[in-house]
């Protein structure tokens, strides 16, 4: 499965990142603290399980892993933010290193046995294993290097999955990618975190 190392190079470049936080309650990312960025991260490190414990309807798949990001997801920004707040003061500030931990070292486990085609149930409706848990890469990086700027932290990513995260980002784009931007810098102008004149920019928010 290609995602395998890239899953798992991505979470653990937002574990050692976690691991730096001193101040649960400072500025995470937009409304959110950095308690509830990392909330939602754990969110993004365990929707594989728990998407793998449902019954999927349909055994085709709907998108794939670029496919998922072409809707529109601000659409369901609000939920999303209250969800992470509930999530945050559901495990506390106590829990939540060792909850992510836990979180993405049993998706890595599943990602080594589940066949990379099964098909799962997910927010988009039903997706290749293989294909769903690309998505999971690029929440990971981006929020990941969200996290990394809300902690004022040197960059952390894993060089795997950011190439991931690229590839997805480029494909949603019109065309070439804007001259002389790559790596995060590509990825933080693409999803609107990073002013950038092009006026493609950015495919995601």
């Amino acid at each position: 499965m290609d995602t395998l190392q890239p899953f798992e190079g991505a979470a653990r470049a937002v574990e050692a990142s976690i691991a730096t936080v001193e101040d649960w309650d400072a500025p995470g990312l937009g409304e959110w603290s950095v308690a509830e960025l990392v909330a939602h991260l754990i969110r993004a490190a365990d929707r594989i399980t728990h998407y793998l414990a449902q019954p999927v309807d349909g055994e085709v798949p709907v998108c794939d892993r670029v496919e998922y990001f072409r809707f529109d997801h601000r659409a369901a920004a609000t939920g999303v933010a209250d969800r992470s707040r509930a999530d945050a003061t559901r495990i506390g500030t106590a829990a939540l290193a060792r909850t992510f931990t836990a979180a993405w070292t049993a998706t890595t486990a599943a990602l080594r046995t589940e066949p990379a085609d099964r098909i799962v149930p997910t927010f988009m409706g039903p997706m290749t294993l293989e294909e769903y848990s690309a998505t999971r890469v690029l929440e990971l990086v981006v929020h990941g290097l969200d996290l990394c700027r809300a902690l004022d932290v040197p960059e952390r990513t894993d060089p795997t999955a950011l190439a991931m995260t690229e590839r997805i980002l480029r494909s949603l784009l019109d065309g070439d990618m804007p001259g002389g931007l790559t790596g995060t810098a590509f990825v933080m102008a693409a999803t609107g975190r990073d002013p950038h004149p092009d006026p493609r920019l950015p495919v995601l928010s």
